[in-house]
């Protein structure tokens, strides 16, 4: 069952994109795709096609934002590791508080601080997200199992949270294993022991959540208004420019749309309707389609912008014939602000009309799902626009949602859950 990832705006070619696009696919794998396997053992493939690099750019250098000391545009969507890990630590661990940020998100749930660590650790170490997507089941089913365990209030630091739960991972995993596999346990259990050595995954966790909580307090305490405009204005010139740069290159919207003709097909076009954005992210669901096997079902998940550029490309560019997907999958996206704004290709000026009638679904596929965060200010819902769509609301109370998604074991879980058995 080949999969199809579009990232949103603002992803360039760094070490975080790569950090993070290996974090997420192994996640993938483990949940969304842990059910499916290729004929020949094979990993499922995960294609990742990357549109940062033809999308925008700032002619000087980014020399309108007013940022004290900011000259060089290559900082864009390259930061600090540092940074990095502050912005995650931001999107998890309550404002104000006294305690320790890993421990602090544990009090809130114990979900919560799975996903915190995972997430860290990932960026971290990313030679470990295939052991860390693994063992993420195990910690998952634990954490829902157990939201407010007891030992919580017995722990006062970050090292003896993740000490504890080291232990009680261990005790649960252990206890699973056994009605299966005639009482080996945990002892003989290689996969587990090969990620608990002196240079292990717990060891890898326990240094990322040390280097998480150092990287919060230097936010805290060195944060100020300039500092925060700084890196707000890189941000939004990334996330304004590579929308601009996306619309600027499609001519399509005005080429194909046909405002008084409700039958006039969407799908088509000259090659000079569409652009680089588009035709390559087509030429990437092409070529998964190819390499599905008979009967496996393709699976396409876009984020943000990359949810746009999806549904503009599987209503307008590419057709029925050319591709069947199994299962879209929309997270944090706009497409349905967008069709309001009639921007798609295949958008029609007689919709929404005096019936209130809805747009249907692409004809290319077969099921849809859309997930939006009501914390999240750039996630929008499809249903009340769209016919054959199914909103889910992921709650996570952040403000910072809009990033935070894809490094989420417990998201990946609750995604896989929904999406059942894929035909």
């Amino acid at each position: 069952m080949p999969l199809v990832f579009v990232h949103g705006v603002g992803n360039r070619i760094n070490g975080r994109h790569a950090q993070l696009t290996r974090a997420r696919d192994d996640l993938f794998r483990r949940h969304l795709l842990s059910s499916h396997v290729r004929a020949d053992g094979r990993q499922i493939t995960i294609h990742n096609p990357y549109w940062g690099g033809i999308a925008s750019s700032l002619a000087w250098g980014g020399a309108s934002i007013p940022a004290r000391g900011y000259t060089d545009m290559e900082h864009l969507g390259a930061e600090d590791h540092e940074d990095v890990l502050a912005d995650l630590g931001a999107a998890f661990v309550p404002p104000g508080t006294q305690l320790p940020p890993v421990l602090a998100t544990a009090r809130l749930g114990l979900g919560e601080a799975v996903d915190l660590l995972w997430a860290a650790t990932a960026l971290e170490h990313p030679e470990d997200s295939e052991e860390l997507a693994e063992m993420s089941r195990v910690a998952v089913a634990y954490a829902a199992a157990n939201p407010h365990p007891e030992w919580l209030e017995s722990v006062h630091t970050d090292a003896e949270f993740i000490g504890r739960l080291h232990q009680e991972l261990e005790l649960s995993h252990a206890a699973d294993q056994q009605p299966s596999d005639g009482g080996r346990g945990l002892a003989e259990d290689t996969r587990w022991e090969s990620l608990g050595g002196p240079l292990g995954w717990w060891d890898a966790m326990r240094a990322a959540g040390q280097h998480l909580g150092q990287a919060v307090v230097n936010r805290t305490v060195g944060a100020g208004a300039e500092g925060f405009r700084s890196r707000a204005g890189k941000q939004a010139a990334l996330f304004l420019g590579d929308i601009f740069a996306y619309l600027r290159q499609n001519t399509a919207p005005a080429g194909l749309r046909n405002a008084g003709d409700s039958s006039a097909s969407a799908y088509g076009g000259s090659a000079s309707d569409w652009g680089d954005i588009a035709e390559g992210v087509a030429n990437a669901v092409i070529a998964a389609q190819a390499e599905a096997e008979q009967g496996d079902p393709l699976v396409i998940v876009a984020h943000s912008m990359g949810g746009n550029i999806v549904y503009d490309v599987l209503s307008g560019l590419l057709s029925p014939a050319d591709v069947q997907v199994a299962l879209l999958v929309t997270v944090g996206s706009q497409v349905g602000l967008f069709e309001e704004l009639k921007l798609f290709s295949s958008s029609r000026g007689d919709l929404p009309g005096p019936a209130a009638l809805k747009v249907p679904r692409p004809e290319t596929v077969q099921r849809w799902l859309n997930v939006a965060d009501y914390s999240d200010p750039l996630a929008f819902v499809i249903e009340p626009v769209f016919d054959g769509v199914e909103d889910l609301l992921y709650r996570t109370g952040r403000l910072q949602a809009h990033s935070a998604y894809f490094l989420q074991p417990r998201f990946h879980a609750l995604l896989a859950a929904q999406a059942g058995q894929i035909a």
